[in-house]
């Protein structure tokens, strides 16, 4: 099936760890640049995200998989690939509520609308008193980001994107970056 120009994707990352009923799910879109979900490349996606979960998440939290849904809207394929690779923080993993958030950067808007993910397996090591993450930790997860963020521009010129609901004209992210607290569940319910 030919994608569409420019062909834009939802990635959405698939999580499962000891105690969490129902897994976890993140998502980030992207412009697909030459990224082609049919050939190799979602094994060497799936190489990249691994990595960037080895960078992240403790090592009871594991990235099952992950999905790249091709297309403006519901009708577009979907295409998977497993992925199985734990976190690379040894250290006991925070409640399942808890997620480290990461903000989508959006050059010259505030803040309140850029995007943000939700990412599990958060260290007990990696916070404080307060839910503030310790400073390691921001550089180790932001370094993460960089990379993998790197890594797919220089692949295949994907980019992070975010579309906002009123209007069909996606806006660029600059970069991502986690924040210096942690997010709850309770907080996310909150927005």
């Amino acid at each position: 099936m030919p994608l569409p120009s420019p062909a834009f994707c939802e990635l959405s990352f698939i999580f499962d760890a000891t105690g969490w009923p129902h897994g976890a799910a993140t998502t980030c879109a992207f412009e697909l640049g030459a990224f082609n979900p049919t050939g190799g490349d979602m094994f060497v996606l799936a190489s990249f995200c691994g990595d960037l979960q080895n960078e992240i998440s403790t090592t009871q939290t594991t990235l099952q998989e992950i999905r790249v849904k091709v297309g403006p809207d519901a009708t577009g394929a979907t295409y998977t690939q497993s992925v199985g690779v734990n976190g690379g923080e040894d250290a006991a993993t925070e409640m399942p509520q808890v997620a480290y958030l990461i903000r989508k950067v959006t050059p010259a808007i505030s803040q309140r609308f850029s995007g943000r993910m939700y990412w599990p397996g958060v260290a007990v090591t990696d916070t404080l008193d307060g839910g503030n993450l310790v400073t390691a930790a921001q550089t180790r997860i932001n370094d993460g980001l960089f990379t993998f963020q790197d890594a797919l521009y220089t692949s295949w010129g994907m980019e992070p994107k975010i579309f906002p609901a009123t209007s069909s004209d996606p806006r660029n992210v600059s970069s991502l970056q986690v924040q210096s607290r942690v997010a709850t569940q309770r907080r996310r319910n909150r927005r």
